[in-house]
């Protein structure tokens, strides 16, 4: 698959996560809004351990291809102020998250929601800045689906308005300030 600025990421991620063999994965759902050609939703499966590798599942309509392994398919991704639904017909999949009320600035490696943005050839390390929630997600999934681990009320997280960033860009966290110790006299 060839790159091009749709495969950097600036739109919202879902991540929701469960237990396979009692180890921890993610399934996530990324709305890429800044695709020259036309949004479009991705849905992946990743492990939690580098054992566990992330695969795409799927891409829907508008993406400018399929990475190895995915399908094309019809994805839906709808959203209502705390609400995000997020639908794949084909697969009968779906996830309905209602997010908190309060949420932080947040910043994570790229390799962290998507190994395979890596700062797209360049040195600097890449970073995904937004805003981070907390939100319940509904998942639902058919029966006999390999997914069903996933299937029922979870607990997972809305990272919004996310950019990609490389290089030197990082977001600013207050940290305390370090006092030096200082004897009396």
């Amino acid at each position: 698959m060839e790159r091009d600025a749709c495969w950097g990421f600036e739109g919202e991620a879902l991540l929701v996560w469960g237990r396979r063999r009692l180890r921890p994965v993610l399934l996530g759902a990324l709305h890429h809004t800044g695709c020259p050609s036309a949004p479009f939703v991705e849905i992946f499966v990743a492990g939690l351990t580098p054992a566990l590798r992330r695969r795409t599942l799927a891409v829907g309509r508008g993406a400018p291809a399929a990475p190895d392994g995915a399908e094309m398919a019809t994805v839906k991704w709808w959203v209502g102020g705390s609400l995000r639904e997020i639908n794949w017909e084909d697969r009968g999949l779906r996830l309905r998250a209602e997010t908190g009320r309060t949420g932080i600035p947040a910043s994570v490696p790229v390799r962290w929601l998507h190994p395979g943005w890596d700062s797209d050839g360049q040195e600097a390390p890449a970073r995904l800045h937004g805003w981070l929630t907390t939100a319940q997600v509904d998942v639902e999934v058919g029966e006999g689906d390999p997914l069903a681990v996933f299937a029922g009320h979870r607990s997972g997280l809305l990272f919004s308005s996310v950019r990609l960033a490389v290089g030197g860009a990082r977001l600013l966290v207050p940290r305390p300030a370090r006092v030096p110790l200082i004897e009396p006299a």
